[in-house]
């Protein structure tokens, strides 16, 4: 990632809901009280800039752990560390 310095944590990660115009049970997010979509965003704690996006992902399906695990979780260099809240 630009400003890697020997793989200090350099990386904010957290998922964030999008709301979406639909009419669907699989897309009910209780954080809007209607449809949307989830993504895992990672961002550069230095610069600001979105080195990561995962997604779309249904609301509730999935935490932000099991996204973690099976996506940015393998892109990371051994020893490489993020920051993130209590879901992780």
């Amino acid at each position: 990632y630009k400003g890697d310095q020997q793989h200090d944590c350099l990386l904010s990660v957290d998922g964030t809901d999008f709301r979406i115009n639909w009419t669907s049970k699989a897309f009910y997010s209780h954080k809007f009280k209607g449809c949307g979509l989830w993504y895992e965003v990672a961002l550069n704690i230095l610069t600001g800039d979105i080195c990561w996006i995962n997604g779309p992902f249904e609301p509730g399906k999935y935490n932000d752990l099991m996204i973690f695990r099976i996506g940015l979780m393998g892109e990371l260099d051994e020893g490489e560390r993020v920051e993130a809240d209590d879901g992780y």
